[in-house]
């Protein structure tokens, strides 16, 4: 419920904020009604689409109906300003809505099928836990620009040819002092488009620093909001002890409740294992107050003798504690025992790395168990297999499955147990016989010797061998930074034979994950290519066109740099959704600039003209899907215990940069690839020609 509240609030909160933005350009009420009544309408086609394919209203689905919010009015607002320029021209209503709508209408298609387009990639990729999630959400988010396409097309026109005549826009002086400069800005580029090119390039080349500085972790940040200590005791204890103990830590936390930000403290402690969880406050389950949390948490815990308290957030188990900001490696071998000693002492090697912090290994210990170590050399002294004493003690704990029995209502399984009474106490299991070669009978406790300790919590395996994970967790720098001296520190500890340690399928996991990532991010390239060449019908103007990807990726990981937000699998994509956004600006204005040139416009004049009466249209288009995105940074909901922050993070730090370069540079860019492959056809033609000659004169000097 506190999920859907929030997205819920998030979505309405956006949608205001986007009308306000509007209001804030167009000045007029109608013209601001008329866009901000698409949101809606375009959210009640898309419910009724995800209706009618038997989908649900579900938080996957509100996540995506909140993505789209800022997007929804793009298409309309591109389509009413277009009216409204006929209407200026002296067209009437109903002219100027059939002329205004029809003429951008290849424009804003493209630009909702570039937008639509990059999830394709993202759906025939392999199937994990992100993918399916992601896949619902595309779905809601192409639905809903598909409903703003529609609305755009029809509600629009409909409404202006009818209903309502545009009044001109009160222009408000700082728009009209944008335009000035604009007009400035992009006549001096025209004239010093190499200028242009080195600016632009020195913008994409400024990227490779936050990319070097922020932590590429494909392992989304999770959204459990508590932090958790972790129990670990130097000997077996009672649960009456275990629970003083516990009662100890508590009363040294519950006065400082405020301070560490605590809706409720929560313990808990059996024979497997012991652990306190300081749920956080609302408004306070973000990185900087857990980590102010998880600091005062160790200065408060009272040091008690025989206790080691291992401090973790967000719930994580095994080699996944610690929540995204960690490094881990695993340790090979066959006994778990000796993995376990191992174990411990690759934790406290790696607890010395500056900079790493809570080190840990999955060799938390789990319930109490009996340990029977039979004697071999007496047991072979009385002639006793050293096999029939763990025969015995398995027939006495799990029994022995004998054929079924078969009767007239069918067969029935049959098994081979002791009475409870004869499995009560560890005296009695000390007395189970054995018998020797002679047949003498022998208590098993003449042969063996019995121990209690705990056992593993869990015995992983891969690749047939059994394995435990040791790592740590860090607060500052990048996950590359500590690599090396995990393997400075691994490679110092001596191993027994068969036993070594490994990084491989921590590496794997992670260089896996990015390759699939470069995959779907190079086919979305190639598909939304194929797209804008196929409006243009050029290849030269869709090359130029391009050039706002990596503006848009240089503004993204700048954004994550400032914002100290890891780029995780909601962050990539984000990057894959703000390709298919921020060319739509760049669609609009291009296929202005073609209209006036159809008409025998000058290049020049046409890119001068149209960049400057598409500017308000793509600043509008582009600061209404920010601040669309704003609440889900402000709230940072999550979907099945995972923020998706850092996704509306990217998109608005990657359309922002690209929506003030692409408006400047586009021209220039789109002037010299014309140039360039236009000089490129021009040689290769002449040189055919030329050739052409060659050989034609050598003919006829042949003859």
């Amino acid at each position: 419920r506190k999920t859907l509240r929030d997205l819920t609030f998030t979505g309405i909160f956006g949608a205001l904020l986007a009308s306000v933005v509007l209001y804030v350009f167009l000045r007029r009420f109608s013209m601001t009604f008329i866009v901000v009544a698409c949101i809606p309408f375009s959210l009640i086609v898309a419910c009724g689409a995800i209706w009618a394919m038997g989908k649900t209203m579900n938080t996957l689905t509100l996540l995506g109906l909140i993505v789209g919010i800022g997007m929804l009015v793009d298409n309309a607002v591109v389509v009413m300003e277009n009216i409204y320029r006929h209407q200026q021209l002296g067209l009437g209503r109903k002219q100027a809505a059939l002329m205004g709508a029809r003429e951008v209408s290849m424009a804003v298609i493209a630009a909702t099928v570039t937008s639509v387009i990059v999830f394709l990639p993202m759906v025939f990729n392999k199937p994990n836990q992100m993918n399916i999630y992601l896949r619902e959400l595309a779905i809601t988010v192409c639905l809903t620009l598909v409903a703003s396409l529609f609305i755009s097309q029809t509600l629009i026109p409909l409404v202006t040819s009818r209903f309502i005549r545009l009044r001109p826009p009160r222009r408000a002086p700082l728009m009209l002092a944008i335009e000035r400069r604009y007009d400035r800005i992009l006549a001096f580029n025209l004239k010093h488009r190499w200028l242009s090119v080195v600016i632009g390039l020195g913008v994409i080349a400024s990227a490779v620093f936050p990319f070097n500085h922020i932590d590429r972790n494909f392992d989304a940040n999770r959204s459990e909001v508590f932090v958790q200590a972790r129990y670990e005791f130097s000997e077996p204890l009672s649960l009456e002890r275990k629970e003083k103990v516990i009662n100890l830590v508590e009363a040294a936390l519950l006065p400082q409740r405020e301070e560490l930000n605590a809706e409720h403290i929560y313990s808990f402690w059996s024979d497997r294992f012991s652990l306190t969880r300081i749920y956080m406050k609302e408004g306070f389950a973000n990185d900087a107050a857990m980590e102010g949390t998880r600091k005062l948490l160790r200065e408060l815990v009272p040091e008690i003798p025989g206790l080691k308290l291992e401090v973790q957030d967000q719930g994580g188990m095994g080699w996944r504690r610690g929540g995204g900001k960690r490094v881990a490696f695993q340790i090979v071998g066959e006994d778990t025992g000796v993995l376990s000693e191992l174990a411990e002492e690759a934790k406290l090697r790696v607890s010395e790395i500056p900079g790493l912090v809570d080190s840990w290994a999955s060799t938390e210990s789990g319930q109490m168990e009996l340990s029977v170590d039979l004697d071999r050399e007496l047991a072979a002294r009385y002639g006793v297999p050293f096999n029939q004493p763990a025969d015995i003690v398995s027939l006495t704990f799990r029994g022995r499955r004998l054929q079924r029995f078969r009767t007239a209502d069918g067969e029935r399984e049959m098994r081979l147990t002791l009475d409870e009474q004869d499995e009560e106490t560890l005296s009695q299991l000390r007395n189970l016989p054995v018998w020797g070669s002679d047949g003498e009978k022998i208590p098993l406790a003449s042969l063996a010797t019995f121990s209690l300790a705990p056992g593993p919590e869990r015995i992983r395996r891969d690749n047939r061998r059994t394995s435990v994970w040791v790592g740590g967790r860090y607060e500052e720098g990048t996950m590359a930074d500590y690599l090396p001296l995990v393997k400075q520190t691994m490679d110092l500890m001596e191993f027994p034979y068969g036993y070594h340690w490994t990084m491989s399928e921590w590496i794997n996991r992670q260089q896996d994950q990015s390759r699939d990532f470069l995959i779907d991010l190079a086919l979305a390239l190639l598909l939304v290519f194929a797209v804008m060449a196929g409006l243009f019908e050029s290849v030269r103007q869709a090359i130029g066109l391009m050039v706002s990807l990596p503006f848009a990726i240089s503004g993204a990981f700048w954004t994550l740099w400032m914002t100290e937000t890891d780029f995780d699998q909601p962050a990539a994509i984000g990057l894959l959704l703000l390709i298919g956004v921020v060319v739509n600006n760049g669609i609009v204005m291009l296929e202005h600039i073609n209209a006036y040139r159809r008409r025998g416009m000058e290049r020049t004049e046409a890119m001068m003209r149209g960049g400057r009466e598409r500017l308000r249209p793509i600043l509008m288009t582009a600061i209404t899907t920010l601040v669309g995105l704003v609440p889900i940074v402000i709230q940072r909901p999550a979907l099945a215990g995972i923020y998706y922050y850092s996704m509306a993070l990217v998109i608005m730090g990657g359309l922002a940069v690209s929506t003030v370069l692409t408006a400047v540079l586009l021209p220039t860019t789109t002037a010299l690839a014309e140039d360039f492959f236009g000089g490129i056809g021009r040689g290769v033609v002449w040189a055919f020609r030329r050739i052409g000659q060659v050989g034609v004169w050598g003919h006829l000097q042949g003859r």
